[in-house]
């Protein structure tokens, strides 16, 4: 269908939450044309409850429309309610009940501003990543850099002060950021390719 902007498909293993229900509609509705909560619900870790509560929020945000109903196969059933994604992002949305937007958060814009600079310095980084809802903080932006510049994601360019970083063009693997996970300062998950990049902790155990 040609509204979508990525092809979708489905993985072996869905994650829970709504970046997973995401997921499942967008491959039921390339599949399908549309899907039903109990549609979802088959596929997901989770629960019925919380696929109504994120659908709830897609509808009134104008993201998903009601299309029809799909009749009850079995005496005694009620028909239920189909749907279809009108809007097709690549990102799961993040909405509240009420259908408003929850605005990206820090690490985000900095990823995706990391993502369309050719070089930088933490300070651009931080200009370049505000918006009229977000400010990353230059201690977190700082940590974040060096974190990505470990982790193999950023070279420093020259040998001036501050320093200069561009990211490694094999590196761009998505708009989402790849985040710290807490066991370890010098990995980072990439959800984007499903990875880590950075010393394993099994390399730290053998540093001396």
């Amino acid at each position: 269908m040609g509204m979508f902007h990525h092809e979708a498909k489905l993985d072996v293993r869905v994650p829970k939450g709504n970046d997973g229900f995401w997921q499942i509609m967008n491959y039921l509705q390339t599949r399908d044309g549309e899907f039903t909560v109990g549609d979802v619900d088959e596929l997901t870790c989770s629960c019925v409850q919380n696929v109504s509560k994120y659908l709830k929020g897609l509808l009134n945000a104008g993201i998903a429309e009601q299309c029809g109903e799909r009749p009850a196969t079995m005496k005694g059933q009620f028909a239920s309610p189909l749907y279809r994604l009108v809007k097709t992002p690549v990102l799961a949305p993040r909405v509240r009940d009420d259908g408003s937007l929850i605005p990206p958060t820090a690490q985000e814009c900095t990823w995706n501003a990391i993502r369309t600079m050719k070089q930088f310095t933490v300070q651009e980084l931080i200009f370049a990543a505000t918006t009229d809802q977000v400010r990353p903080k230059r201690r977190a932006t700082a940590r974040y850099v060096l974190l990505l510049e470990r982790a193999g994601y950023l070279v420093r360019v020259g040998k001036g002060q501050p320093h200069r970083y561009r990211l490694k063009p094999d590196m761009n693997t998505g708009p989402q950021p790849p985040s710290c996970k807490l066991f370890d300062v010098r990995v980072v998950w990439d959800p984007n390719v499903k990875k880590f990049f950075g010393e394993t902790p099994e390399a730290q155990e053998a540093t001396p």
